[in-house]
């Protein structure tokens, strides 16, 4: 970590304002924590970090915490503990968002690289069953910077298969085998003919298809 120091002092001092550069601020200024004259330097960087990442936005406000705690100030303390609480709920409620899926929700067109939507479409094309495959971006309204999509896939089985007995083994084989696709619901639509027109009403939504893979090959 020591040895690290100088590296993230010439990130935040040349690169502070790319957003990128999140990770390094935090490191940065945990380290700085622990010496007094740094210390509201450290405060800046953390603070910097955690609005550039709401990832890192819990384990910023966790470092404060314990910061002020450690350093007697009761008031930014008790300030700071109430504002970590209340983004826990929040994200909780944006992971309750990601979980559940509803025709009703906001759905725009996805922004994936080229290269990771390639990646997933030479996975989907491992099963035979899957003939079109949507991809769409979800609005997620409790953090709204929150990347979650969702990958609804058309299937074509056998007439005897009873869909609701085969979901589950379905949806562990493909969680399992579409990892290219990261923040990613994937969802079987088969049976749910409202959130298939939600999805096909998105633009470039269907990024997968096996007549289109018949006719390339």
């Amino acid at each position: 970590m020591e040895a690290a120091i100088p590296l993230y002092e010439e990130i935040a001092e040349k690169h502070h304002q790319d957003q990128r550069t999140a990770g390094a601020l935090l490191t940065l200024g945990e380290h700085y924590l622990e010496s007094k004259d740094t210390a509201d330097k450290g405060i800046h960087l953390i603070s910097l970090a955690m609005s550039y990442d709401w990832e890192l936005r819990l384990p910023a406000l966790d470092l404060l915490c314990g910061y002020y705690y450690e350093t007697e100030q009761s008031e930014l303390f008790e300030q700071t503990r109430e504002e970590l609480e209340k983004w826990e709920e929040i994200v909780e409620a944006s992971n309750e968002e990601c979980n559940f899926i509803q025709p009703t929700d906001q759905f725009t067109t996805h922004d994936k690289a080229t290269e990771e939507i390639l990646a997933g479409m030479n996975q989907l094309a491992q099963y035979r069953e899957i003939t079109k495959a949507y991809l769409v971006r979800k609005q997620i309204t409790s953090i709204p910077e929150r990347k979650q999509y969702v990958l609804g896939l058309d299937l074509t089985l056998p007439k005897s298969t009873d869909l609701d007995e085969a979901e589950e083994t379905l949806y562990e084989k493909y969680i399992n085998g579409l990892g290219e696709f990261e923040d990613t619901c994937v969802i079987i639509i088969n049976d749910k003919k409202d959130l298939r027109k939600s999805l096909l009403n998105v633009e470039n939504s269907l990024i997968y298809s096996v007549h289109d893979k018949e006719k390339a090959s």
